[in-house]
């Protein structure tokens, strides 16, 4: 019978282990989250935009440097589903239950195959939870669009997946099924150009250099789409790669080296980078303890590299990492939120070179444990977080229903909450403000939300704003939570102005944020609305 083969104790043990994880994420309150952040506005841009648009780079509200038609469509059509099945309109379950769908199938894809190339149950299943436990990688299941990464990464093991298979018995159904899903990778997230580069090295280390000669027309056949790929976008759509690199980045190495420093500590520590300065100024003993278990596991890995003489194969896993963040080099950013198809990668990569060395997973096995038990108890709280940060979010929602703007002049908003430690909450407001005062997906009002606040603990982020009057037309704003702070989206300095007002932002706090605000009014065309415990106020 089919269950009692290899394959069938696999799907098994994955089952059950995602029916206890369905269990944690219930009692974490996970399927309570609703909408959060740009979620609203993402939604707005699906529904309101033809096939032709998601197809052009050419959507509203959304930047045209990015084209991910197949994500948009899949916002639509779940959009779509939701309504068909009755849904209210404050009720996100099903977008909830969705993306603990691709998650669990992203998982099952990964373990599946590396079950398929190790033959090894027990390894395959550690793959499967060290996956699926990282706290970081849960980001993307409670904010809603994080499926944009889980389906690019779901395209990406597919190709992978057929590609390996191909190795094993050659057939062209395979290398056109390869080249489909790389299609489909494109069309989700940029993310995926790495895949040519990827696959060799996965090849590589799963078969060894000979089989790279035998899949030299399926690479080919990779690069050949990649190539069509960027000529559509830069010839066809316009996008010019310079133009990217302008818009997002800061110039010099200092630069890309505090990308990869990022992106490196999301893939071993499953914290923001303001709790993990926090942390580290104070020094807080758990998190401090993890740090001693991961470098534990990293001198481990280091340890045995070495003692096998396979240290170039430490390379390539860096290889493979870097692969991995190059996209966000080029966009010029990085944070815990985009670490899950990295992760996998190197996760994946790191367990496959340790399968071939035929080494001792017993000496992992200690580690192992640590990390997942702590991975168990940090995810809890990163799930209850976003929990709470919707629930913070609901007060604004029933504040923006009473909130009237004054249509004739320029409304400024300050205030409203962004971050709780890894969770957002009302980034780009316009799209839920909408939301709930015309109860669609439609954006039919505009306001200015200049500046935001942050908080590394739910008090601190619920604190009042403080507000001195410094004479008729200049306001000074001051955060009074221990962790609070000012922020602004998109912004590379502290500092604004225009026609209408002028701001800066200063008094930085122990990890360098801005608690401090100075705003002076130029003309009487700017209404200033501040949102501070709980409330809308307007300050002029």
């Amino acid at each position: 019978m089919f269950f009692t083969t290899d394959t069938g104790k696999f799907f098994i043990s994955a089952f059950v282990i995602f029916v206890f994880f369905t269990i944690y994420l219930a009692i974490s309150d996970y399927f309570s989250i609703g909408l959060l952040s740009d979620d609203y506005l993402n939604f707005i841009s699906a529904q309101n935009s033809t096939l032709f648009q998601k197809f052009t780079s050419s959507i509203q509200n959304y930047s045209n440097f990015h084209l991910r038609p197949f994500w948009f469509i899949s916002i639509a059509n779940s959009i779509n589903i939701n309504e068909m099945l009755g849904f209210a309109k404050n009720d996100f379950l099903f977008f909830r239950i969705e993306n603990l769908f691709y998650y669990y199938l992203l998982m099952l894809l990964i373990s599946f195959l590396f079950f398929r190339i190790s033959k090894n149950l027990v390894y395959s299943v550690i793959l499967l939870l060290f996956c699926l436990m990282y706290p970081n990688n849960l980001n993307d299941i409670c904010w809603t669009v994080g499926k944009v990464d889980m389906l690019c990464a779901i395209f990406m093991f597919a190709a992978l997946y057929t590609a390996y298979s191909y190795c094993v018995k050659n057939s062209q159904y395979k290398i056109m099924l390869c080249l489909l899903f790389f299609f489909f990778a494109l069309m989700t997230k940029e993310s995926s150009v790495i895949l040519p580069f990827i696959t060799l090295i996965i090849i590589y280390i799963s078969f060894g250099r000979e089989k790279l000669h035998e899949i030299k027309y399926l690479i080919f056949l990779e690069f050949f789409l990649l190539i069509l790929y960027f000529s559509y976008r830069v010839i066809i759509l316009g996008t010019q790669p310079t133009e990217v690199v302008t818009a997002y980045q800061n110039p010099g190495i200092l630069f890309t080296v505090g990308v990869v420093f990022k992106a490196s500590l999301s893939l071993l520590v499953p914290f923001d980078y303001l709790s993990v300065q926090d942390n580290l100024d104070t020094l807080n003993r758990n998190f401090l303890i993890y740090l001693l278990v991961s470098f534990a596991f990293l001198v481990t890995l280091l340890f045995i590299l070495t003692v096998t003489k396979s240290i170039g194969k430490f390379f390539l896993i860096c290889l493979i990492f870097l692969s991995a963040i190059f996209p966000n080099l080029i966009a010029g950013y990085f944070r815990p939120q985009l670490i899950l198809i990295p992760f996998v990668l190197t996760v994946f990569t790191t367990a496959l070179v340790l399968y071939r060395l035929k080494y001792y997973y017993k000496f992992f096995l200690i580690t192992i444990l640590a990390l997942l038990i702590n991975w168990g108890v940090l995810g809890y709280k990163l799930v209850r977080n976003w929990n709470y940060s919707y629930t913070v979010a609901q007060k604004v929602y029933e504040e923006f229903k009473v909130l009237e703007l004054d249509e004739t002049k320029k409304n400024v908003i300050i205030g409203l909450p962004s971050r709780l430690r890894q969770s957002y909450i009302m980034d780009y407001a316009i799209g839920p403000y909408n939301y709930y005062r015309h109860n669609d997906f439609v954006l039919k009002d505009k306001f200015f939300d200049l500046v935001y606040t942050g908080a590394l603990d739910s008090g601190s982020l619920n604190s009042e704003l403080s507000v001195k009057m410094l004479n008729e037309n200049e306001y000074e704003i001051s955060t009074t939570g221990e962790t609070q702070y000012f922020m602004r989206l998109d912004a590379f300095n502290n500092k604004y102005k225009d026609r209408d007002l002028i701001l800066k932002l200063s008094a930085e706090n122990i990890f360098n944020k801005p608690t401090n605000m100075f705003l002076k009014l130029l003309t009487d065309k700017a209404n200033i609305i501040l949102y501070s415990e709980g409330k809308f106020r307007k300050l002029n």
